[in-house]
């Protein structure tokens, strides 16, 4: 695969520059790791994920709150708050945000004029808006004690300290300064403690060469401290140390257990593999306490954001994902529910077992709280409104607008199955199309207008595909009729259309079961 050329243009930089990338196809679409700038302002209809820390934020965050201070420090832009997040991660935040209500929202943005800018459009409503202080507790982890594998370097950043003493790609760290590699998860807390520190560390690496041979090789650095707070993403996306330059894997195999852990009363010993996992939400107990931010929330007049009754989770397969322990632990352990447990579905000699555990508070190794800088805030992309000016003006986007639709689909079609291109567990069906047609109905009547005409361009594409029963087979049938001067046979005919017919069928039942889960799209 030859890769794609990229021209970026980086603050500092005098001229632009090129790099040539290679798009890893994990998640059943190709990506090349990037994603789009965030803005200060948090999503309207979940501000924050379930259970985290900034869902017991006090008062109670909402829909549409933009961020203006984080304790004493303004904010510019997103990174500023990856930078106080970083910096604070040990302490409560003290959060200053803008609140205005979404009628005067949606007013601002109708009321708009088509030379506004989105900056202008911004300044107007943050005018129009109060400024409330927030209190946001620390994100604490929770883990079981199981200690798992640190598996190989997956990349090695340019002109980092790794890549300068020659790290590479595939390299499996093994010591840090004489000392076992520990808890994979928890080194890019340790290793940031000492790039502040300002000292030199030395790594063991082991480095398998392409006839299988392995060696061990020793290198001395210093770390260089972090700038800001680098967010995991997708699932499988590696674990990232800022400090060295490194992202790794950790694989679901436990290296070690925490003596008094609930891994270690469950029995769980080094060399279990965990197979399977799955989270078991609390049983109802219309008794106990709530947590102090969801009684906030209501006191604040947010009831309408409260969130749904809790439902265990479907059992991931981590045979099929193997490299998915980063997330589960920092997505689903993180300000772990009362009641809440884990089941794990453990292999020892060949032999499958289950357990339930329930998380406790998790320290690093040195004994003290082990949080992470993300509370769980959900900010929403940035984004800039086009309008048109006149009605030539309005033509020509809408023009513009359906010529986009339809390449992106012939683009789709002409990926679809491809090894390096889109698997075909990414398509949709009727039910899939329900649920995104609602959620543009409630950005608005425009956005719905412009899904309608991507879904449009879509089924004009499929209709006219070569596929008997639909037009684009009837026309290939008289294009065959206009050049042979009579038309098919009749049982030649009647063998196509059944077998479109067959196919259509096929392809319809395939993707109905992709909306409704009886095939996962892992």
């Amino acid at each position: 695969m030859e890769g794609i050329e990229i021209e970026i243009k980086r603050p500092g930089v005098p001229k632009p520059f090129v790099v040539r990338l290679h798009p890893e196809n994990r998640v059943g679409i190709p990506l090349i790791g990037v994603q789009p700038e965030l803005q200060l302002r948090l999503d309207e209809k979940y501000p924050t994920n379930p259970d985290t820390a900034a869902a017991h934020a006090v008062p109670a965050l909402q829909g549409g709150d933009k961020f203006s201070q984080i304790d004493d420090q303004q904010l510019e832009n997103h990174t500023d708050v990856l930078k106080q997040l970083l910096r604070r991660v040990d302490e409560p935040l003290r959060v200053t945000i803008l609140r205005s209500s979404p009628e005067l929202r949606k007013s601002i943005h109708e009321s708009a004029e088509a030379e506004q800018t989105s900056e202008e459009i911004e300044q107007q409503m943050d005018a129009a808006s109060k400024s409330i202080s927030i209190t946001v507790p620390t994100a604490r982890v929770h883990d079981l004690g199981a200690v798992m594998t640190m598996g190989p370097i997956a990349g090695v950043q340019a002109d980092s300290p790794a890549a300068k003493v020659g790290i590479k790609e595939g390299d499996v760290l093994l010591s840090i300064d004489g000392q076992n590699v520990g808890n994979p998860l928890t080194l890019p807390n340790r290793i940031a403690a000492i790039a502040q520190s300002d000292q030199s560390l030395s790594l063991q690496v082991k480095r398998t060469t392409t006839d299988g041979k392995s060696t061990t090789l020793d290198f001395s650095l210093k770390p260089h401290p972090s700038p800001w707070y680098y967010p995991l993403g997708l699932p499988m996306d590696p674990m990232i140390v800022q400090s060295l330059g490194i992202a790794y894997y950790v694989e679901p195999t436990v290296a070690a257990v925490m003596p008094g852990s609930p891994a270690a009363e469950a029995q769980i010993a080094a060399g279990d593999v965990v197979a399977k996992i799955q989270f078991l939400a609390p049983k109802e107990q219309p008794n106990a306490e709530q947590p102090q931010g969801v009684k906030a929330a209501k006191q604040d007049g947010a009831e309408d954001q409260e969130q749904p009754q809790k439902k265990d989770s479907e059992v991931l397969d981590l045979s099929e994902n193997s490299l998915q322990w980063p997330q589960i632990v920092f997505r689903e352990f993180t300000s772990s529910e009362p009641g809440a447990k884990v089941k794990l579905w453990v292999l020892h000699d060949g032999q499958e077992r289950a357990v339930e555990l329930v998380p406790t508070p998790a320290k690093l190794e040195d004994g003290s709280d082990w949080n992470l800088p993300d509370r769980g805030f959900n900010f929403d992309p940035v984004t800039f409104i086009q309008m048109a000016g006149s009605v030539p003006a309005a033509f020509k986007l809408g023009s513009q607008e359906t010529v986009d639709n339809l390449l992106m689909v012939y683009r789709f079609l002409q990926r679809l199955g491809k090894k390096d291109g889109i698997s075909v567990k990414m398509m949709s069906g009727p039910v899939g199309i329900a649920q995104m047609a609602g959620m543009k109905v409630k950005e608005g009547f425009s956005s719905f207008l412009l899904f309608l005409t991507m879904l449009s361009a879509n089924l004009a594409v499929i209709n006219f595909l070569p596929i008997p029963v639909l037009d684009g087979g009837h026309m290939v049938f008289l294009i065959y009729e206009g050049l042979r001067g009579k038309p098919a046979s009749e049982r030649v005919m009647i063998a196509f259309t059944y077998a479109g017919m067959i196919f259509l069928l096929t392809l319809m039942l395939f993707v109905l079961s992709l909306d409704l889960g009886w095939i996962s799209r892992r």
